[in-house]
């Protein structure tokens, strides 16, 4: 076998072979090194183009996300909005005074859905509002699609950096804009109308139910402080509803591309 290999190099020597064998392997191995070359790029390719079109899927879900979102802060700002001109009104009626929401630079706007409250005397109205004062609270938004492209990683892979923030600054606003102290003054509202049988008796039935207001200054405070609460969260339920609209538009042209 060796003589035989020996024969063949001899040949390739004396015809000048071995140049054109070099070039023809250098050749091979450069065919077959673009051949790879192309693989890896059609395989990044293809990668980049199913990571693309998850990243898109996952945003219109995002979208559904906040579309649901939308009907449940129109909600929060009808009741809160009501329920702060309602105790308003309470406070009125009873001739206590009022929170200030000029202090605070805090513009609540009747909605759509409500007309404007009477300036005269209505004891249903008034029993209305002291209803509405022990149901307040807000319950936050699932952000499931939200929490999923952050737990996944796929949040990254979103090109667009300004939408990625404007994302983080939507979802990082719910946290802030209703504050978890709402939970703690109605707490001290509703036992403050403990301690007056309010909680165990029907309290519309009440002869006088302004009487709640003006006979402990007290009571009347905690009031006036969830008041504040109440149109703080009114304010921030209309200031998150127009980011909602406007990320809505933004994720619906980041798909569109």
């Amino acid at each position: 076998m060796i003589p035989f290999f020996r024969k063949i190099r001899k040949k390739m020597a004396d015809d000048n072979k071995p140049l054109k064998y070099f070039r023809y392997a250098i050749g091979e191995i450069v065919l077959v090194v673009i051949g790879i070359l192309i693989a890896l790029q059609i395989n990044n390719w293809n990668e980049k183009r199913v990571r693309t079109e998850e990243t898109k899927l996952r945003l219109s879900n995002l979208v559904n996300d906040l579309e649901e979102d939308q009907k449940h802060l129109n909600y929060l700002q009808d009741h809160f909005g009501f329920t702060f001109h309602a105790l308003q009104y309470l406070f009125e009626m009873a001739n206590v005074d009022p929170y200030h929401p000029n202090l605070d630079d805090i513009v609540v706007p009747y909605h759509k859905n409500h007309q404007a409250l009477p300036n005269t005397y209505d004891k249903e109205l008034i029993q209305v509002a002291f209803k509405l004062s022990q149901q307040v609270g807000a319950q936050l938004n699932g952000a499931n699609t939200y929490n999923e492209l952050k737990s996944t990683g796929q949040f990254s892979y979103i090109p667009n950096d300004d939408l990625k923030d404007q994302i983080n600054g939507y979802y990082g606003a719910w946290e802030w804009s209703f504050d978890p102290i709402m939970n703690d003054l109605k707490k001290r509202w509703l036992y403050s109308l403990d301690k007056i049988g309010i909680m165990e008796s029907n309290p519309f039935a009440m002869e006088n139910p302004l009487s709640v207001l003006t006979n402990d200054p007290e009571r009347a405070a905690i009031l006036r402080r969830l008041t504040r609460e109440i149109g703080f969260y009114a304010m921030s339920a209309k200031s998150l509803l127009e980011a909602n609209t406007n990320l809505i538009k933004s994720i619906k042209a980041e798909i569109a591309q």
